[in-house]
């Protein structure tokens, strides 16, 4: 990250999810983040917890509709569901019903270049962080001002 702002990045944004990792929940990744970088002024840590495709739930029906088996949303914030099947499982698992195949990088621009970030932001606080961040910074930028 150092050597993004020596070679004259205006901001570096850390985004990492916590499945599977030595970190212990959001706050740890953040804060083991930042100290690696010495809690540089212009480096910003973000976490998606569990998996990206926590991002995804709020879309639940639509995954529905691609994958072509109804099945019922998990309950809870989406950030939180887990219960021993993270979220990127259970969306493969429900592809998998539908007799499709689930790839991350397609289905999520199918859905998200319909509907747009808002339902999940609304639902989901890291996401929220992330997204606010990504916005002060383009604001904050010295290349926006140009």
């Amino acid at each position: 990250m150092q050597q993004w702002l020596a070679a004259g990045a205006d901001y570096v944004i850390v985004l990492t999810d916590i499945h599977g990792t030595e970190f212990t929940s959001a706050d740890d990744a953040k804060q083991k983040i930042l100290t690696w970088v010495n809690h540089h002024p212009k480096v910003r840590a973000h976490v998606a917890l569990r998996d990206f495709e926590a991002w995804l739930i709020p879309y639940w029906d639509d995954l529905c509709k691609i994958a072509g088996k109804k099945a019922p949303k998990p309950a809870g914030p989406p950030e939180k569901v887990n219960h021993a099947k993270p979220p990127a499982h259970r969306i493969r698992a429900l592809f998998t019903q539908g007799n499709r195949n689930y790839t991350k990088p397609v289905t999520a621009r199918a859905i998200l270049s319909k509907h747009g970030l808002e339902r999940a932001v609304e639902a989901c606080p890291e996401l929220k962080a992330l997204t606010d961040t990504i916005l002060y910074f383009a604001r904050d930028s010295p290349s926006s001002s140009s």
